[in-house]
């Protein structure tokens, strides 16, 4: 059967999904309740890579965010969110309302976008052919070309922090071996660390934690929350 639909429900939250075409995982749901615990009223949230929607439909139904933004390439996912915001809003209008959705390329929308953004909810993408610990400050052979935003993604924080506002969060997902966790993911912390260096940006690691259950054996997704202390963009 082609596409193969269906609907999860999650904390009373409908998520309508492509399973053939569209990552999708109930085993963050933990995750996704520790993500809306920190969203503040008011928060301008911008989610990257939103797929069909979990966290950014999550935000809108359970927390008192002002607006949350969802951006992914992907047509078969972003005709997911749209309806999994029109079963939001058979239940919950007003909370349907909050929600913007964007088909478009990651770094290209954070090329052009001028907004600022208090929450920013980004996992790191990476090449399959390189393990992502690489950065071009570190890395001769660094392809600015590369689709996936530079080895490891780094053009891809690089383009995100001149979007959030000052004192904005980014939770930051990233991979990491077992062991590298009891050690607050050293390599991944550093890896936002010079991102920051090279952007001029002064921030600080709030958070360093499991995402869920292991991904492969010894293997985890991680989420590293940092806030934004000084910019040298000037953003409110």
């Amino acid at each position: 059967r082609n596409p193969l639909m269906t609907t999860h429900i999650e904390s009373g939250v409908a998520y309508i999904i492509d399973l053939n075409r569209v990552f999708f995982t109930p085993r963050l749901a933990l995750e996704r309740a520790r993500l809306c615990r920190c969203v503040s009223r008011g928060d301008r949230v911008l989610v990257l890579f939103a797929g069909c929607g979990p966290e950014s439909l999550a935000i809108c139904a359970r927390t008192e965010a002002d607006s949350i933004i969802s951006v992914d390439a992907n047509p078969v996912a972003i005709q997911c969110l749209h309806r999994g915001q029109q079963a939001l809003a058979k239940t919950k209008p007003q909370a349907a309302l909050k929600l913007t959705i964007i088909q478009d390329d990651v770094l290209h929308f954070l090329s052009s976008c001028q907004d600022s953004f208090d929450r920013i909810i980004a996992p790191r993408p990476k090449h399959p052919s390189l393990d992502g610990d690489r950065c071009p400050s570190l890395d001769k052979n660094h392809d600015d070309t590369d689709a996936f935003g530079g080895p490891g993604g780094y053009r891809f924080l690089e383009a995100i922090l001149p979007r959030l506002s000052k004192s904005g969060e980014c939770h930051w997902y990233d991979f990491a071996a077992d062991h590298e966790l009891t050690q607050n993911c050293p390599r991944s912390c550093a890896f936002i660390q010079a991102a920051c260096d090279r952007a001029s940006v002064t921030a600080r690691i709030t958070y360093v934690g499991r995402a869920g259950p292991p991904v492969a054996k010894r293997q985890l997704r991680i989420c590293i929350d940092f806030v934004l202390l000084s910019s040298s963009s000037g953003n409110n």
